[in-house]
């Protein structure tokens, strides 16, 4: 009987080891997609009320996480931070958010596929407005995002579409709200990353 009881214990410990070591590919079940967004931009404006003009700068920290709870269909979330300021000595305009998302892989080939997804991203901005007050804006956008991918190993490029519409705005300045007219966004985005 001890001979049997190790032999079922040595051979579900080399079965486990065995599946373990079965490379998954993206969209299988069980992946973890780390993702994000980290940029950094610089802008000047030419301004003829001002000799140099203006500048604006802008970081943005936007990390997430998917995971596919069933073979090619991913569900998770992300989280931005990000902070504008004028060259002119304003205080910085800063942005919280965080949103859901879920998104669908289709494989085409063995390196090609397409990764769409949908998030609600619900953002707070603290907007400097003068030199002693803030305006508060609080929106809810939906967006999609429609990447083909180029996987290789563990990691992918992306290059795709993207779409984004408010469907709530609204602005608090000094106690009183203002309801702000919604923005629809269209544009060209790309992505890199890997899958655990």
């Amino acid at each position: 009987m001890p001979n049997q009881t190790l032999a079922v214990a040595l051979a579900s410990l080399l079965s486990t080891a065995a599946n373990a070591a079965t490379p998954r590919d993206l969209g299988d079940r069980g992946v973890l997609v780390p993702l994000g967004t980290f940029a950094l931009t610089y802008t000047k404006t030419d301004d003829s009320t001002t000799a140099s003009g203006r500048t604006l700068t802008t970081v943005v920290f936007a990390p997430g996480l998917l995971y596919f709870v069933i073979d090619d269909l991913a569900v998770g979330g992300n989280l931005v931070l990000a902070s504008s300021s004028v060259g002119d000595g304003t205080p910085a305009r800063t942005t919280v958010g965080l949103g859901p998302e879920v998104a669908y892989h289709v494989r085409f080939t063995e390196m090609w596929s397409l990764l769409p997804s949908v998030s609600l991203d619900l953002t707070r901005d603290a907007v400097p407005n003068g030199p002693t007050t803030t305006a508060d804006i609080t929106n809810l956008a939906v967006s999609l995002y429609v990447p083909v991918l180029l996987r290789v190993s563990h990691f992918y490029m992306g290059f795709g579409p993207t779409f984004s519409r408010d469907l709530y705005a609204h602005a608090t300045v000094q106690g009183t709200g203002l309801d702000v007219a919604p923005n629809t966004r269209i544009g060209i985005s790309t992505t890199l990353g890997g899958w655990l």
